[in-house]
């Protein structure tokens, strides 16, 4: 049997450290709610974040007002991440972004398990790219770059 696993580390600053203090408490207000308290029962301000499975897969630290988001163990949840980000631009920088990438691995070779990504998030939206949708795209222009210049 085969492990699969996704890992990140990256950082992006806040306004103040006050705010990069905030951003870990409310991740940890989260991860009580997921755990604790039935979506019915959460807070207003987070009811929209009720759906989230859970979110301490990461590793979050403050710096100053950096904070710094790793996973060693490969069990992050890139889609959940990105709703937490983007809660902490609604919060505390609306009119800003974070990016950051991550890699998919394997504990075993399998022709599906490797690659990655990465998103830019803002209050709004998320952009994504992956590895395997860019390589596979890439292949299909040259295909048919190919075709044209044989015809």
């Amino acid at each position: 049997m085969a492990d699969y696993f996704t890992s990140m580390s990256f950082e992006f600053t806040l306004p103040s450290e006050e705010a990069a203090k905030s951003a870990i408490r409310l991740l940890r207000q989260i991860d009580d709610l997921v755990v604790n308290i039935v979506p019915e029962d959460w807070p207003p301000d987070l009811k929209h974040l009720a759906h989230l499975d859970c979110t301490s897969e990461c590793s979050i630290e403050a710096q100053g007002s950096t904070v710094w988001v790793s996973d060693d163990a490969g069990s992050a949840s890139v889609d959940v991440l990105v709703e937490f980000l983007q809660e902490v631009l609604r919060r505390f920088m609306p009119d800003g972004s974070i990016g950051f990438e991550w890699a998919n691995t394997c504990s075993r070779s399998r022709l599906d398990a490797f690659g990655g990504g990465a998103v830019l998030v803002t209050l709004d939206d998320a952009k994504w790219m992956n590895t395997g949708s860019w390589l596979s795209a890439a292949r299909k222009d040259l295909e048919q770059a190919a075709t044209k210049g044989g015809a």
